[in-house]
């Protein structure tokens, strides 16, 4: 006899709209940077005087920092003031990195910094820092995406309605592809906070995505 039809099988079985939008070129920019040097020995080099290293690593590592800085900013033209900000950083502090440690979360605590700095001169008002100049866990305002915009633009909007630590945690861990344990390098804090914030990050974004509908083309 056949099973009876299960009626929650088309909901389970629903794209859910978040994972859709994660970056479908990772595997493969992976895939080509294991079968180039390194970032560290490319770091390596450039330490050593290769000026050459230091425009491979910007070109490799570069869509990282400005999707981490547009996320943070929602401006395009003070992420890539930013961006080159970040790397002017790098090239300054190329001196302090250790050889052999890792460069993405090195680099991408560098943004933060470079981020952090700027928040702290504009006072922007989607981040108020505390007087420990630390990000506060909760920002008020928060605003559900207008369901007549795009997919991508409605994340982008519930993204930037996150709060401070949740974001952050967030987009370094599915748009600037660090791990877990990287992410809470940036952050200094522990990676099972990491998980947390990306967790509740998760649940927020698709209680403000649930009514979503993308327009018919």
């Amino acid at each position: 006899m056949p099973e009876p039809a299960n009626s929650d099988h088309g909901a389970a079985e629903r794209p859910d709209p978040i994972s859709r939008v994660q970056p479908t070129r990772r595997d493969a920019q992976q895939r080509r940077e294991q079968e180039q040097p390194s970032l560290e020995q490319l770091m390596a080099r450039y330490l050593a005087g290769e000026v050459a290293a230091f425009d491979e690593i910007y070109r490799r590592t570069a869509h990282r920092v400005l999707g981490f800085h547009m996320l943070m900013t929602k401006s395009r033209a003070q992420a890539e003031d930013l961006t080159q900000t970040t790397f002017l950083k790098l090239h300054r502090a190329r001196a302090g990195w250790i050889p052999g440690a890792a460069v993405a979360p090195w680099l991408m605590a560098i943004a933060r910094n470079a981020f952090l700095d700027h928040a702290r001169r504009v006072k922007r008002a989607r981040v108020r820092l505390t007087h420990t100049g630390s990000l506060p866990d909760r920002v008020d305002g928060r605003t559900m995406a207008p369901p007549n915009v795009g997919l991508k633009e409605a994340i982008d909007s519930a993204i930037a309605d996150l709060s401070p630590l949740q974001r952050e945690a967030f987009i370094l861990t599915r748009h600037s592809g660090l791990s877990s344990r990287d992410a809470a390098q940036v952050l200094g804090t522990s990676e099972t906070a990491v998980k947390l914030r990306v967790h509740r990050a998760y649940v927020a974004l698709r209680g403000a995505l649930s009514g979503h509908r993308q327009e018919p083309t």
